[in-house]
């Protein structure tokens, strides 16, 4: 059976990620080098935190998070976790970086999406997390944001490049995206590409006659282009 204790104190977590103004914020991430632009949907987004229990030999508690949509309308990756304040604990451990004015620690909570988006009524995996100890039981108020929906973009550019760095034009490329794989090939002059079938994860593979093969992968963002680290194919 819970206790009183831990009772309050999943409800105090779980409604911190309610809290949110009239006019949605927005704040700025920056996620695997990138700098993103996301907006706060804590009024749609429930957090949900489970099994909140104290491990003495690490002196850190510990807890399984959930987020669930229960609004009308999907949000995209990335989806972040902020801590927007906290007591009765030294704060999270671990966290994925820090963002926002007064700086908050977040966790990138993108892996555990089951598809691209987060839709109405769906929830994410869980992810544990870490928080330190302190005198009494942690408080902790929480923010979700997740990527603004203009209906607009998430692509990628690559340029591919010979083993010696010079443009290399006509490379055949197979994009393994999320929703679907297709097959392009860089321009005929400067071997550029762009490409992207929405946000999430792109797998690439480029090939050309003579060459052998390269592979890439990268994490398209809504209302981002992202630059791909150029590949470099060795003649055979």
């Amino acid at each position: 059976m819970i206790s009183k204790r831990l009772a309050i104190f999943w409800l105090v977590w779980v409604l911190g990620g309610f809290r949110s103004s009239a006019a949605a914020e927005e704040r700025t991430f920056s996620l695997n080098g990138v700098e993103v632009v996301l907006e706060d949907v804590s009024a749609e987004v429930e957090v949900y935190f489970r099994s909140m229990r104290l491990i003495r030999a690490q002196n850190v508690w510990k807890s399984e998070v959930t987020l669930k949509n229960r609004g009308t309308r999907s949000f995209a990756a990335p989806l972040i976790l902020s801590i927007e304040s906290f007591t009765g604990t030294t704060g999270p451990v671990a966290v994925d970086g820090e963002a926002g004015t007064p700086s908050h620690p977040f966790f990138d909570l993108s892996s555990k999406l089951t598809a691209v988006e987060l839709g109405p009524g769906a929830s994410t995996t869980m992810r544990t997390l870490q928080f330190g100890r302190s005198a009494g039981s942690p408080v902790i108020t929480t923010r979700v944001f997740a990527a603004r929906n203009l209906g607009g973009f998430a692509l990628g550019y690559v340029r591919s490049l010979d083993a010696v760095g010079h443009p290399l034009a006509n490379v055949s490329v197979e994009v393994r995206g999320s929703v679907a794989s297709e097959t392009n090939q860089t321009d005929s002059i400067g071997g550029f590409l762009t490409f992207g079938q929405g946000a999430g994860l792109e797998r690439l593979v480029f090939r050309k006659t003579a060459y052998l093969p390269v592979w890439r992968e990268t994490t398209l963002f809504l209302n981002t282009v992202a630059a791909l680290s150029p590949p470099r194919l060795t003649g055979r």
